[in-house]
């Protein structure tokens, strides 16, 4: 059974979304590739089970002139540029999280209906894979604390755990500094 984008996502609030990240280009006379653009195919990309950027690059190749494509993103009638590896990598380097994430949240909180009944599940996972080996440098898989909604299943804040730190403690410290909201 495959999966369309549109079921996945909303596509319209994403492409705002994306629309008002801080671009951190300076010069944007030498702009070639529309940053929303770029990171809407990144995310759709992963959607697909891209993880690497040389990946999303592969797909970004084969999947950005394509009409469907091109119509989620509201450019039927443009000839789009595919960018590089290397650009698509600094994009999605430079991307500001931290703003990213509020924008999303301020999407996604207001949906959920909180009253007496609202419950919430706590819990920290290390996410396989994202600990590196460098030449110089070993980092630790990341630990992080999720708090759900679970009535409507959405992500209301995370917090990430410093190296071997238990959830418990964490998560009462949200909650002392008003983390978890």
């Amino acid at each position: 059974m495959k999966i369309e984008i549109k079921e996945l996502i909303n596509i319209e609030m994403t492409l705002e979304i994306l629309e008002k990240l801080p671009d951190y280009r300076v010069t944007k006379e030498k702009i070639e590739y529309d940053q929303r653009d770029v990171l809407f195919g990144v995310l759709c990309s992963m959607f697909v089970g891209n993880i690497e950027i040389k990946d999303k690059h592969n797909w970004l190749e084969v999947n950005f002139n394509e009409k469907y494509f091109k119509r989620l993103i509201g450019k039927e009638n443009e000839e789009l540029k595919i960018p590089s590896y290397s650009t698509i990598r600094r994009m999605i380097i430079n991307i500001d999280s931290t703003i990213l994430e509020e924008m999303f949240r301020a999407y996604f909180i207001p949906k959920v209906e909180f009253n007496e009944k609202t419950q919430l599940a706590v819990d920290g996972k290390t996410m396989n894979g994202s600990g590196r080996k460098g030449k110089y440098t070993v980092k630790r898989n990341v630990g992080m604390l999720n708090v759900v909604e679970t009535a409507s299943k959405i992500v209301i804040a995370h917090r990430e755990l410093g190296a071997k730190k238990s959830e418990i403690p964490e998560f009462q410290r949200g909650i002392r500094d008003g983390v978890f909201r």
